[in-house]
């Protein structure tokens, strides 16, 4: 894994090398440096070192130095493509799948990201034409942003980079954070900074000052499979196996993130029957009833597993500031602290590590996901004047009784049994996945947000699910996380975590045609009954045993109150106190302190609530900061530039 930043027209190294300190964690190994003949372009690179130890360094070239790439990745692949490479008549410089990406170019053009398999973003300047290429991955597992200032374009791994910009700050982009309240993210190509943006999953860009869109080399859509069940367990077993022994490429120590679900656990057993030494595992808990460490020790003992057990402190909450600056843009979830601190003490061990991330996405195997599966039936043969009494029933539940059949350790709160009742109720079908997932609806912004950074946008129109009428409501679930959720979301903390304590992170169930197998399937092989992710359990089930592969799916869950305790309570009432919020000037202070006396209690989406307006408060303080400073990570073992 590495980082990368530079600038295209009028290039200099004094307009780049800088901006590379601020990726030191993404590659505290090498660096370097490429500046073209006719300065049109130059881009910095921080090396993390896992493949060819000795003769992978970037930048990197073709046979006559006309073709050059910097790249952050992995190409699991090159080896099957450089043996094609070879046999086209291309020479090899040495073993490291960097090499080829300008082979791949140099034979096939804009169009060669189609035939990698593996998880990359890169810059590639062609000397002969004078062009300028950026890519991501299919799926958005690795970033990319670029932005546009007195005349350049720049463009880099992380936000970070770009803020260092001499002269260049952005605003805050006020569509961006009405979208945040509303999902604890933002999705599209701009950034919560006006003017950042970043590159599209599955996508390459033309660099130029035209302002060409990106092209997309990649769709999500996949022709339905008429497989039985039994031959797509088959197919889907052979998928993962291989897609997991791929992911064993590296010449450093690698291991891998277990807990005790079944993604997590089915890996490991893959790992297991490819490594000839122990699987070095690691997992976090929280030293409470909810705690899945115990699971995952016994997983570990089972396979002979080398495994670490990490005890999240309970004041760990003094990282959050250091954590919101890793991140670069808010994220809204409290879960980025143990995952961020499980990465540190990872991070003294290994340099690569495998996760589960990825599978409860292509599954449909959320709360949400299921819910919304269920919701389509409901609506079918539930007429709106019963939906009307339901809702109503539901309304006068008390919360107690409604907390037996909700899936998670807090409790849904007489705000979340309000959502519950209106979501029962709402005959809107277009608004059905926001009014079940958002966090803040239209009129509680209007409330919390202050004038200054209220505006009308057009985000919600991503999430439309009038359009699913007729159509398989999960699969069209999955595909609207798979094209927004996953990359801004999901992929986008796992990247910035592991990344701030330079451990790279490895998705297998995210190879691309996993994902291309599992979107062809019914949605019956995926929910059944009350059983999700179906078909994966029935391929765990070989490895594991019925009873690991049929273990219930367990929120990876952090309950602040529970957990944290009062001290937790005084940080959250001094960050968000009254004059302070008053003078960040984002947030109404009486609706803040409202927030903040239901959100220091056992009801999940009052917590909720209270974290996704605490996360912004410490990353505008910490990142944006009015005088848009830029935080960096500290890196002990980097290398200057």
């Amino acid at each position: 894994m590495c980082g990368f930043v530079g600038c295209w027209s009028d290039a200099s190294l004094d307009a780049v090398v800088p901006l590379a300190h601020h990726l030191r964690h993404r590659g505290p190994d090498d660096e370097g440096v490429y500046l073209s003949p006719d300065r049109r372009v130059v881009f910095a690179h921080r090396r993390l070192s896992i493949v060819d130890l000795n003769t992978g360094g970037q930048p990197m070239t073709n046979e006559d130095s006309t073709v050059w790439v910097g790249y952050n990745g992995e190409i699991y692949n090159h080896r099957a493509l450089r043996r094609d490479l070879e046999a086209a008549g291309h020479r090899y410089r040495t073993t490291s799948d960097t090499e080829t990406l300008v082979h791949a170019y140099e034979e096939y053009g804009d169009a060669f990201p189609s035939r990698l398999n593996g998880e990359f973003s890169f810059v590639l300047y062609d000397e002969r034409r004078g062009t300028c290429l950026l890519g991501r991955d299919r799926l958005g597992i690795r970033p990319l942003f670029y932005a546009r200032h007195r005349g350049r374009v720049y463009f880099a791994s992380e936000i970070k980079a770009l803020l260092a910009i001499p002269g260049f700050s952005p605003e805050l982009n006020a569509a961006a954070l009405d979208e945040y309240l509303s999902l604890r993210y933002s999705s599209g190509e701009e950034s919560i900074f006006h003017g950042v943006y970043r590159l599209p999953p599955g996508a390459t860009v033309r660099l130029d000052l035209t302002g060409d869109p990106p092209r997309p080399f990649w769709h999500f859509d996949t022709p339905p499979s008429q497989l039985p069940l039994t031959e797509a367990a088959d197919r889907l077993d052979e998928l993962i196996a291989e897609s997991v022994r791929l992911r064993l490429m590296s010449d450093v120590p690698l291991g891998m993130y277990l807990s005790g679900g079944v993604d997590s656990s089915l890996i490991l057993a893959l790992m297991a029957r490819e490594l000839a030494s122990p699987v070095r595992t690691f997992s976090i808990g929280f030293g409470l009833p909810l705690d899945e460490s115990e699971a995952a020790r016994d997983l570990a003992g089972r396979f002979g597993a080398e495994h670490t057990d990490v005890l999240l402190p309970r004041d760990a909450y003094g990282l959050l500031p250091e954590v919101v600056a890793a991140l670069d843009e808010p994220l809204g979830d409290i879960i980025v602290l143990p995952t961020f601190y499980l990465s540190r003490v990872a991070g003294r061990a290994v340099k690569v590590v495998l996760t589960g991330e990825g599978a409860d996405e292509i599954f449909g195997s959320y709360v949400h996901q299921y819910a919304l599966a269920r919701y389509a039936e409901y609506r079918r043969w539930c007429p709106p004047a019963l939906r009307q009494v339901i809702s109503s029933a539901v309304a006068r539940t008390p919360v107690r009784l409604l907390d037996r059949l909700f899936p998670y350790p807090d409790s849904l709160g007489e705000a979340g049994r309000a959502r519950l009742s209106r979501f029962l109720q709402d005959a809107e079908s277009g608004r059905a996945y926001l009014r079940l997932v958002e966090l803040f609806g239209a009129a509680e912004k209007d409330d919390l947000v202050s004038s200054e950074w209220r505006t009308a946008s057009s985000w919600e129109t991503r999430y439309d699910t009038s359009a699913w009428a007729g159509r398989d409501y999960l699969a069209s679930v999955i595909d609207v996380d798979c094209r927004h959720w996953l990359p801004n979301y999901t992929l986008f903390k796992q990247d910035r975590l592991t990344m701030a304590s330079s451990v790279e992170g490895r998705v297998p169930y995210l190879d691309h045609r996993v994902v291309e197998f599992v979107a062809s399937l019914p949605s019956s092989y995926k929910q059944r009954g009350g059983t999700l992710k179906y078909l994966l359990r029935c391929v765990a089930e070989r490895y594991l045993g019925p009873a690991r592969a049929r273990v219930k799916k367990a929120a990876f869950y952090l309950p602040i109150g529970k957990f944290f305790g009062t001290d937790f309570h005084a940080f959250v009432r001094d960050t968000l106190s009254p004059d302070s919020v008053k003078r960040d000037g984002y947030f109404n202070p009486a609706a803040v302190g409202r927030l903040v006396d239901a959100g220091l209690t056992d009801s999940l989406l009052d917590s909720k609530r209270m974290v996704s307006v605490l996360m912004f408060t410490l990353w505008a303080r910490t990142v944006l900061a009015r005088g848009h400073r830029v935080a960096t990570i500290p890196v002990a073992q980097g290398v200057p530039l």
